[in-house]
Parts: structure tokens; C-alpha cells; sequence
């Protein structure tokens, strides 16, 4: 029972899980909540994917997917998901 119990843990850390970020970095620029559409677009450039309030900017260079989500035209959420 305990080695299914460890194995079962193991594989469930070694799956990419979303993290919740403050903030994600556009080369020397921070884009973080509350920050707006414009403001988001002139920091990173345009997203590699844009869904009604989400936008996904995935940078093959970078170790993390960022999911922004807006409300209002703010960003509300930044979610981020690693390459591995």
C-alpha cells in the first residue's frame, strides 16, 4: 500500500501543474494584474494565441507558457505552465 501511495505521489509532482503567478516578464518589462490590453501588447507583443478575455503568449525560448486572463480589458490573472 505505501509503495502505490509513493508512486501515485510521484507521478502526480511529475505532471506539469498551472502556478499561479504575481507577474511575467517581457524582456525589461513586467506586466502584471491590473496592468490593460494596450499595456500588455506594447510590453510583449502581440500573444501567440488570443481567446475572448485570454491570451497565451508562448515563447519557445522560455521555460514557462503564460496564460493571461482580462476582465474589463485589465489583466486579472496570470497563470503560468512549465515547458517540462
Amino acid at each position: 500500500m505505501r509503495c502505490k501511495l509513493t508512486t501515485l505521489l510521484f507521478l502526480a509532482m511529475s505532471l506539469p501543474s498551472p502556478l499561479f503567478a504575481d507577474a511575467m516578464t517581457c524582456g525589461q518589462s513586467l506586466v502584471q494584474q491590473g496592468d490593460t490590453e494596450y499595456q500588455v501588447e506594447q510590453k510583449c507583443g502581440k500573444p501567440t494565441s488570443r481567446e475572448m478575455n485570454r491570451w497565451i503568449y508562448d515563447r519557445s525560448s522560455e521555460q514557462f507558457v503564460y496564460e493571461l486572463t482580462f476582465e474589463a480589458g485589465q489583466v486579472t490573472h496570470i497563470v503560468s505552465r512549465s515547458r517540462e
